[in-house]
């Protein structure tokens, strides 16, 4: 079995997300699902040309490279903390996918064999995720809440003077 300890120093992963990691890893052993950790952290340029590789080729081509989704520009895969490398995602290869995600998300993992297009074997910390999302779509944070504010009341004024 696989420690946090070593998923940080061999992986790259932050250390929280690696407690939850080699839990995962645990309970998929205990499975009979045969895990294999294939990627954690990686620096922008790998990631960039992993992308470049996906997008150079077909299915079958992509499937040689060993990847299974188009790898994202802003991965939770690339995260660093001053120096060092925090990722908050993991890719585990196993023998079920579908069962590993749902053992995973059981665990409070984010799993993306549910993305809109599945990436089997991805693993991610759910709250730099949900972090992340409302970071894309919420802009500044402060401003979005005050645009919010801001309409509400509006509403509420003038639904008061019809």
């Amino acid at each position: 079995m696989m420690s946090a300890s070593d998923l940080v120093k061999i992986h790259g992963l932050n250390p929280a997300f690696a407690d939850k990691i080699a839990q995962l890893i645990s309970n998929l052993e205990v499975a009979g699902l045969q895990p294999r950790v294939t990627s954690g952290f990686r620096d922008p340029i790998k990631q960039k040309t992993m992308q470049q590789a996906w997008d150079a080729t077909d299915d079958a081509g992509r499937i040689k490279l060993g990847l299974r989704a188009r790898p994202a520009t802003d991965s939770l895969h690339n995260r660093v903390d001053g120096s060092k490398k925090n990722a908050l995602a993991v890719d585990i290869k196993s023998t079920d996918e579908k069962r590993a995600g749902a053992i995973a998300e059981s665990l409070g993992i984010g799993a993306g064999i549910n993305f809109r297009t599945p990436d089997p074997g991805h693993y991610y910390d759910l709250k730099a995720q949900k972090a992340r999302q409302i970071k894309i779509v919420g802009g500044s944070g402060l401003g979005t809440i005050a645009v919010a504010v801001g309409a509400f009341f509006l509403y509420k004024m003038l639904r008061k003077k019809r």
